[in-house]
C-alpha cells in the first residue's frame, strides 16, 4: 500500500516541495535570537553593584578577628617569657622578635 502524498506530476511536486524548503531554510536564517545577552542595567548602578553593608560586616569580621589574634599573641609571648624567666632566671629575646610586629598593628589599627 502506497501512503506517499498524491501527485499528478512528479516534477512539478519536486519543484513545490524544493521551493518550500528554500523558504523555510530563509526564515531559518534570518531568526533572531530570544536569549537577551546584554549586560544588565543595573550594573551601572553603584548602589546597587556595590553592597556596603557586606563589606562593612566583612571590615568588622576581619578587624575583631585580628584583635584575637593579637590577644592570643600577647598571651603566648606572656606564657613564654615566663616560661624562659623560670627555666633560666632571665627574658630571653624571643619577645623582641615581635616588637616590629607589634609597631606595626599598632600603626595599622589607627587608620
Amino acid at each position: 500500500m502506497d501512503r506517499a502524498i498524491p501527485c499528478g506530476n512528479k516534477v512539478c511536486m519536486q519543484r513545490v516541495q524544493q521551493r518550500s524548503h528554500d523558504l523555510h531554510r530563509e526564515r531559518v536564517r534570518k531568526i533572531k535570537a530570544i536569549v537577551d545577552t546584554k549586560e544588565p542595567a543595573a550594573n551601572h548602578m553603584d548602589h546597587v553593584r556595590l553592597n556596603l553593608k557586606k563589606e562593612q560586616q566583612l571590615e568588622d569580621k576581619y578587624s575583631e578577628i585580628d584583635r584575637e589574634n593579637r590577644c592570643l599573641l600577647q598571651k603566648n609571648v606572656h606564657n613564654h617569657e615566663a616560661t624562659n624567666h623560670t627555666k633560666r632566671g632571665t627574658a630571653t629575646t624571643w619577645a623582641s622578635k615581635l616588637e616590629p610586629w607589634r609597631k606595626e598593628t599598632r600603626t595599622s589599627s589607627h587608620h
